[in-house]
């Protein structure tokens, strides 16, 4: 194996290989592998209502999405990062919760399965089902399923799981950014509000271990890595353009 780093990690020191560093909405594949081990477990269907692996209680509007829906960007829900982006820079410590998030979610919806629209809503959703389904903490259902095994213990999801030293501050940015941001990357405020659309960090080698893992049928079976690439999620948009998300995975050729 071979590592390396350039770069300065905060503007100052030497980017290092095993820096830790927020992984955003790579977060969203690793959510998408879980809920496929789901699947295979027979626990729930891409094709069912993602209504019916929902808290009972929950007053939010699925637009009568299913799974596979939700995890193809193809649910008609839009997304709400936009509502609190600014903040997550002005009130760094604020501790999100799922309900604050989907209070920001707009009340308009499009058909779902009509047509592909980038949204962060669709994730936080499933991380509610991925718990519903299991009865238990999110973090505690990827430690003990996708994210099981040596080798990926820097790969967390916060703030359950808390980032360790080294870390990469973003650029211009000293470690005092880590402590204004309550101790997570990018910050408290960035994890809880991106939940499992985006909360996860880790260091480079890690992610590179999982996934080669996951490519390698170790984590879903190779039914399951076809079905999260098959042409029947991959929506032709024109001749020129065509949509290359499919379920959690972007094809960026």
């Amino acid at each position: 194996t071979w590592s390396g780093a350039v770069g300065t990690a905060d503007g100052v020191r030497d980017m290092r290989p095993d820096d830790q560093l927020a992984i955003g909405s790579i977060t969203k594949s690793v959510i998408a592998a879980q809920v496929m081990q789901l699947v295979e477990a027979g626990e729930l269907a891409l094709d069912d209502p993602a209504t019916d692996y929902l808290p009972a209680d929950l007053d939010f509007d699925t637009n009568e999405a299913t799974i596979g829906q939700l995890m193809g960007m193809r649910s008609g829900i839009p997304d709400y990062v936009d509502a609190l982006w600014d903040s997550l820079s002005t009130d760094r410590q604020r501790s999100w919760t799922t309900a604050e998030v989907l209070e920001l979610v707009a009340d308009s919806r499009s058909p779902a399965g009509d047509a592909y629209q980038y949204s962060s809503t669709n994730y936080v959703l499933l991380g509610l089902v991925i718990e519903q389904v299991r009865q238990r903490p999110l973090a505690e259902v990827l430690r003990d399923g996708v994210l099981s095994g040596n080798g990926l213990e820097r790969l967390v999801f916060q703030p359950e799981e808390v980032p360790t030293e080294p870390m990469a501050m973003p650029s211009g940015q000293s470690s005092s950014a880590l402590e204004a941001g309550g101790g997570y990357l990018p910050s408290l405020a960035g994890a809880t509000a991106a939940g499992a659309a985006g909360a996860m960090a880790s260091d480079s080698a890690s992610l590179a271990r999982w996934w080669s893992r996951f490519c390698g049928g170790e984590l879903v079976s190779e039914a399951s890595l076809t079905e999260m690439t098959t042409s029947s999620w991959i929506v032709v948009l024109d001749e020129a353009e065509t949509d290359n998300y499919g379920l959690g995975l972007l094809d960026g050729r």
